[in-house]
C-alpha cells in the first residue's frame, strides 16, 4: 500500500503535545485513583463519596467515562480511515467493521451491555453477540494482516484483542472465588490496567496506519478527528441517534438500582466530544475573536462528562453542602445546563433564523419529554438529541463555515 497524498482529513490534525503522553498521564491518575480507593481510602464515610467519582471499581462516573473515550477514540479514528475518498469497497469494510466492533467496546464499556444482557439470559444469551462480532471484527483483522500497509496495526490490534480476552478470564476466576480475599483488590487494578492498556494499543494502531498514509511523525498525529472533514460522521451521528432513542424509549421505566452503567449515556456523550473535537481543530472564528477556542471545547467536553451520571452529583461529593439533591436532580435544572450553553456558543457562529428555528425545535421537545420528566433516563431522550442538534449546527451547518470554521 502506497503512503497517500496528504488527504484533507489529516492536514490540520497535528498535536503540539505527543498523544501517548497525556493519554498515559490521564491513565496513570486512574489507576492511582482505584489503588487509593481500595488500599487507602476504603469504600466507607466520606473519603469513598470523594472518590468514587474517579474510580475505576464503579460505573457511571468519570474515569469509566475516560474508559469510554478511550474506545470511542480509536473508533472514530477507524472510521475515518474507512471514509476515505477513493478506497476500494474491500477495504472500506475492512475499517467500517473494525470501527463498529471497538464503537461497540466503548458502548459496551460505558453502557455495561454484556452485564445486562447476561443477567437476562445467562452467559449463554452473549453467545449470538460474541459470533457477530468475532465475523465482523475477524474480516477487518484476516484483511489487515494481509495487507502490507496495514501489517503492523493489524498485530497491534491482535494483541490488544488478545488483552481484552485475558480480563475477561480474570473476570471468570473472580466469579469462581479463584483469588483469596486480600488478593482481590489487586486482580482487579491489573484488571482495569490491561484493559486501559488494551485501549492504548488501538489508538495506537489507528495513529500507525494515519502515519503509514501521510508520512507524518507518530509523535505529531492528533488523535482527535476532525468531523467537519468527513461526511460520513455525519451518517453515523444520525444512525447512531436513531438507536439511542429506541435505548432510551425501552430503558425509560427501568429501575436504576441494579447498580451497572447506562447505555443511553453513550450517545450524548460521544457526540458532545465530537463537536469538542471539532473546535479544537477550527483555525479562525468567532472563539479567536471572542474566547480562546479551547475554552469552548472545554464547555462541550464538561457536557461529554457530565452525562455519565447526573450534573451537580458528584460536585456535592467533593463540596457538601453546596447545592440540595432536589435541586440537581430537578428536571429543568438539568435540561438547562446542557441546552444553554449550545445555545450561547451558537449564537455566535450560526446565523438567528437557524438559531431560533432550532431553539424552537428544543423546547417543544423539552415540552413533550416534560410528562416523563419523573423517570430519570428520560433526561438522556432529550440530551442525546440537543447532542445531534449541536453537532448539526455547530459542525456540519451551513452557517458554521462562515469566517473560516
Amino acid at each position: 500500500m502506497m503512503p497517500e497524498p496528504r488527504n484533507r482529513h489529516y492536514t490540520k490534525t497535528e498535536a503540539a503535545v505527543p498523544w501517548w503522553i497525556w493519554v498515559l498521564l490521564l491513565h496513570a491518575f486512574a489507576v492511582y485513583m482505584l489503588y487509593y480507593g481500595i488500599y487507602k481510602g476504603g469504600w466507607g464515610g466520606s473519603t469513598a463519596d470523594q472518590i468514587i467519582p474517579l474510580s475505576l471499581a464503579h460505573e457511571n462516573n468519570f474515569a469509566v467515562w475516560w474508559a469510554g473515550v478511550c474506545l470511542l477514540i480509536p473508533g472514530l479514528l477507524f472510521f475515518m480511515l474507512g471514509a476515505r475518498d477513493a478506497l476500494a469497497i474491500r477495504d472500506r469494510v475492512m475499517w467500517i467493521s473494525l470501527a463498529l466492533v471497538v464503537l461497540g467496546l466503548s458502548l459496551d464499556e460505558v453502557g455495561s451491555l454484556h452485564e445486562r444482557v447476561s443477567l437476562i439470559g445467562g452467559w449463554w444469551a452473549l453467545l449470538p453477540f460474541g459470533v457477530i462480532g468475532s465475523a465482523v471484527f475477524g474480516y477487518g483483522i484476516v484483511r489487515m494482516l494481509r495487507q502490507h500497509g496495514s501489517r503492523g496495526s493489524g498485530l497491534l490490534v491482535m494483541i490488544s484483542l488478545g488483552l481484552f480476552f485475558s480480563v475477561a478470564a480474570l473476570e471468570e476466576l473472580e466469579s469462581i472465588h479463584f483469588f483469596a480475599k486480600p488478593w482481590r483488590g489487586w486482580r482487579l487494578i491489573a484488571e482495569e490496567v490491561i484493559e486501559l492498556g488494551a485501549e492504548s494499543l488501538l489508538i495506537l494502531a489507528a495513529v500507525l496506519q494515519i502515519s503509514t498514509l501521510t508520512g507524518q511523525s507518530l509523535n505529531r498525529i492528533s488523535i482527535l478527528v476532525m468531523p467537519k472533514n468527513v461526511r460520513a460522521f455525519d451518517t453515523l451521528v444520525f444512525v447512531a441517534l436513531l438507536g439511542h432513542v429506541a435505548t432510551a424509549v425501552l430503558l425509560i421505566p427501568e429501575d436504576r438500582s441494579w447498580g451497572g452503567g447506562n447505555p443511553e449515556i453513550w450517545y450524548p456523550m460521544a457526540v458532545f466530544l465530537l463537536v469538542a473535537f471539532h473546535f479544537l481543530h477550527v483555525p479562525v472564528g468567532f472563539e479567536r475573536r471572542f474566547v480562546e477556542r479551547v475554552l469552548v471545547a472545554s464547555a462541550f467536553v464538561l457536557l461529554s462528562m457530565g452525562q455519565t451520571y447526573n450534573f451537580g452529583e458528584y460536585l456535592v461529593a467533593w463540596f457538601p453542602n453546596i447545592m440540595e439533591a432536589s435541586f440537581y436532580e430537578n428536571w429543568f435544572t438539568r435540561t438547562s445546563v446542557t441546552l444553554l450553553p449550545v445555545v450561547l456558543i451558537a449564537a455566535f457562529t450560526v446565523s438567528w433564523k437557524t438559531l431560533l428555528l432550532h431553539l424552537l425545535a428544543s423546547v417543544a421537545l423539552l415540552v413533550l419529554l416534560s410528562e416523563g420528566s419523573l423517570y430519570f433516563e428520560t433526561y438522556y431522550l432529550f440530551s442525546g438529541i440537543v447532542a445531534c442538534i449541536a453537532y448539526r449546527l455547530l459542525v456540519t451547518g451551513k452557517t458554521s463555515a462562515r469566517d473560516g470554521i
